[in-house]
């Protein structure tokens, strides 16, 4: 089977792209703090602070910090037992 150019015949004109919704695949435009140059859509750290309003944190702001999986074991004490430890200690 070979394909080739379509060619189509008078207007078409008539066509309009829906709107999107959650049932229909359709046309968006881009709200407030999002541009769109020559189709690629864009947002600044500045315009996410705006549409968030606070500055989320940078890769450089969380370096040095533990992992999220990050886990202490055994070996800690609470305030209330170090101050049971501590009762019977000389302050000198």
């Amino acid at each position: 089977m070979a394909w080739g150019p379509i060619s189509v015949g008078g207007s078409v004109s008539g066509y309009t792209l829906p709107t999107a919704t959650a049932s229909v695949l359709g046309g968006v435009k881009t709200g407030s703090n999002i541009t769109n140059s020559g189709g690629t859509i864009s947002i600044t750290k500045a315009n996410v602070t705006a549409a968030l309003g606070y500055t989320p944190p940078t890769a450089d702001a969380l370096a040095g910090k533990a992992a999220a999986s990050h886990t202490h074991d055994d070996r800690y004490y609470t305030e209330a037992e170090m101050d049971g430890k501590l009762a019977g200690k000389s302050n000198t």
